[in-house]
């Protein structure tokens, strides 16, 4: 009976070499593996014994692994490949990841962990298994409590010759951190002076902000934002992505620091950071503007003399956001995220001016539910058809939070779209909620899709900040 089984499948008779390939395709596209057994490599190693044999002989399908402690449903799929009972308790969980990333081999290690509750710690020794991998660790992302973050500083140690992405977040709000994070507690600064390879950095919440209000720029001077800035500057360069949540400046550095790597910089809360920058190979730019802010990305962007092509504005109060884009005539790619009570129509009327950002190809617009739906409508749509000559795709999301969402376009709206789009341009409109298809081709936002960001999940993060070889050995 068996071997009737087998002479009649043809996926039981493909070579292994090639079986092997088809079994790395079957990985998430970032390569970010959540213990399943529904999915890779889980899945592929209770189809039959020979697939079994295949899967566990491949290292690079086990050399990575998300773990999120709010979805403790997650590890089932760990116990069930090992033998374990299907709902792995607390001392056991340590084991199975252990079991898991042996499989890896020499391979880089790619690991996430996530755990949003403060007051919540890791597994026992977990950490310290995570510090035991420092060598062999690819990609580290950790979102987890403090207390934990702090025992990771004090057992790891570098050099860390893999490590090519470092994402560092706090779980619990910034309220509450700001009276646990000072200046002198800080993350490992061997992650950055014992990283050769290092490519990508993200600091969430807290590791550089997340001070109470009313400290002077005095003490908010951290050795931290120092050497941050410092590695920035470094000789050969390395760090050419970096996210940093700060809406503070690095008082006590000079305001002629030179990045020579940096590519790309996002600022989700607060540009002053800018203010001691110099970027002059920066290509993408992805800041937050309220009050003076502007007047420092553009002195920034002056500055650096940079060829920028991809441009986010986040606005979330009054400011002079417009003379931003006067600076920035090499644009391709402007997003504008709208969270003010301004009248949109101002926004609009901005971006009908041709003169501005000249060489526009792709335009998003992201705006909060307190505007009226309609009207929103309406000035996008003139902005597109004041472009149409210039601009390709074009993309307009409505943020809410309600269970009903923004209604959709009229009809009249639609048609204007449809005569755009047989001019060649690609429009999409959508909601972010629930991603409601109104038209176009609005793909779903996925959780472990390229742009996911632990520290800010709705929000998409080019895949440049999450670069990670997995297959290649030491």
């Amino acid at each position: 009976m068996t071997r009737t089984i087998k002479s009649s499948s043809p996926a039981l008779n493909v070579p292994y070499e090639l079986t092997s390939k088809i079994f790395l395709l079957c990985l998430p596209r970032n390569t970010r593996v959540r213990p399943n057994p529904r999915t890779a490599p889980l899945l592929l190693a209770q189809i039959c014994s020979r697939w079994r044999v295949i899967a566990l002989s491949l290292p690079e399908l086990w050399n990575s692994l998300f773990l999120d402690f709010d979805r403790r449903v997650q590890y089932d799929g760990i116990s069930a490949m090992l033998g374990f009972e299907s709902y792995p308790v607390e001392a056991t969980i340590v084991t199975l990841v252990y079991c898991w990333l042996s499989r890896a081999a020499s391979y880089p290690l790619s690991i996430t962990i996530t755990c949003t509750d403060p007051s919540r710690s890791l597994p026992p020794n977990l950490i310290q298994l995570l510090a035991s991998k420092s060598r062999q660790l690819g990609r580290l992302e950790l979102r987890i409590s403090k207390s934990d973050l702090e025992i990771l500083n004090e057992i790891i140690s570098g050099p860390f010759p893999m490590l090519q992405t470092l994402a560092f977040g706090v779980a619990g709000p910034v309220t509450v951190l700001a009276d646990h994070f000072r200046p002198c507690t800080s993350w490992n600064r061997e992650f950055l002076l014992s990283s050769p390879n290092l490519k990508a950095l993200r600091l969430g919440p807290s590791l550089w902000e997340g001070f109470p209000s009313g400290i002077t720029d005095g003490l908010i001077t951290s050795v931290t934002a120092r050497e941050i800035l410092e590695y920035l500057t470094g000789v050969p360069p390395h760090i050419e992505h970096a996210k940093i949540w700060t809406r503070f400046g690095a008082g006590g550095v000079s305001s002629n620091v030179t990045t020579i790597g940096l590519k790309t910089l996002v600022l989700p809360h607060g540009s002053f950071v800018l203010n001691h920058l110099r970027a002059p190979y920066l290509s993408s730019l992805d800041v937050s503007v309220g009050g003076e802010e502007s007047f420092a990305i553009t002195s920034f962007l002056r500055r650096s003399e940079c060829t920028l092509t991809s441009l986010h504005i986040r606005i979330w109060a009054r400011s002079g956001w417009d003379v931003c884009l006067t600076v920035a005539p090499s644009v391709i790619e402007f997003t504008l995220t709208l969270n003010s009570n301004e009248p949109p129509q101002s926004y609009f009327q901005v971006l009908k001016n041709p003169d501005l950002l000249p060489v526009l190809r792709t335009l998003k617009m992201r705006f909060f539910p307190d505007y009226d739906c309609a009207q929103i409508y309406d000035g996008f749509f003139s902005v597109l058809a004041a472009r149409r000559r210039s601009l390709i795709d074009a993309e307009l999301v409505l943020i809410h939070s309600q269970e009903e969402p923004p209604h959709p376009p009229i009809v009249e709206d639609l048609r204007e779209v449809h005569s755009l789009r047989e001019n060649g341009m690609h429009i999409v409109l959508g909601t972010q909620r629930t991603r409601k298809k109104f038209h176009g081709d609005f793909l779903p936002y996925q959780e472990d899709a390229d742009g996911y960001d632990i520290f800010d999940t709705p929000t998409p993060l080019p895949v440049c900040f999450a670069p990670f070889q997995p297959n290649s050995s030491a």
